[in-house]
């Protein structure tokens, strides 16, 4: 019997589809995480205080956080370069990249600023195996369970 080859098309798909699964639970841990006792986070760039997640009922209206990036497509599992944002920064300022930059060189210093940055700059693509063991990590270390789709 022959062993049926995989397409690069297949590839690209199950990287995405393990990429997604990383990106949920890691932006799902990180604000869950950082709420109070009352399900608030505070954006990393404006202060606003916002619910760490979107309402059950989608056509309540009102803002959730997001999990922002300081580097789009480098270090998206990175503590240091991904920040809780509100829609409006993340979305509609894109970023507001000039608050978040300030507020991070306050919170971690701008030398461990610049080690990010040079981590950034020789950042590869993760492997799908390195996405898997994220997603282990945070489901062992969250008890977080996505559902597959």
């Amino acid at each position: 019997m022959k062993e049926k080859k995989i397409t690069k098309k297949q590839l690209a798909k199950d990287y995405k589809k393990t990429f997604d699964r990383a990106w949920k639970l890691w932006s799902e841990y990180r604000r869950k995480s950082e709420a109070d006792e009352n399900g608030l986070v505070v954006c990393f760039s404006c202060n606003a205080q916002i619910p760490w997640r979107r309402p059950k009922d989608k056509k309540q209206k009102g803002d959730f956080a997001n999990l922002g990036h300081f580097f789009h497509g480098k270090l998206d599992f990175d503590p240091i370069a991904t920040q809780i944002q509100d829609t409006y920064c993340n979305h509609g300022l894109h970023g507001n990249l000039g608050l978040y930059a300030i507020h991070l060189v306050e919170k971690y210093g701008l030398e461990k600023i610049r080690e990010l940055v040079k981590r950034a700059d020789v950042f590869e693509k993760y492997s799908i195996e390195e996405l898997e063991q994220i997603i282990k990590d945070i489901e062992e270390k969250s008890c977080l369970k996505l559902e597959t789709k």
